[in-house]
């Protein structure tokens, strides 16, 4: 988080990023360490070859290539 902290207006920063998470808050560290918890564990049996995004709904909110996130100022590649 210290991109955050280096920010000119960290509050504010953290606000942005706030307002993006479709669960209205970015993932805690306690949040991301369960999941990791429980792909070591044996409930996770029949779990194979697959990502586990753990942040907060925010990469099912958005097409990555083609639209501008919200509060981005920048678009950063594809078209639209």
């Amino acid at each position: 988080m210290s991109h955050m902290r280096a920010a000119p207006d960290p509050a504010a920063f953290l606000k942005r990023r706030e307002d993006r998470q479709p669960l209205g808050e970015v993932p805690k560290p306690e949040q991301v360490a369960n999941a990791f918890i429980c792909y070591l564990s044996a409930e996770r049996e029949g779990i194979t070859g697959t990502n586990l995004p753990v942040d907060g709904g925010l990469t099912s909110g958005f097409e990555f290539r083609n639209l501008n996130m919200l509060g981005a100022d920048t678009h950063h590649g594809g078209k639209g």
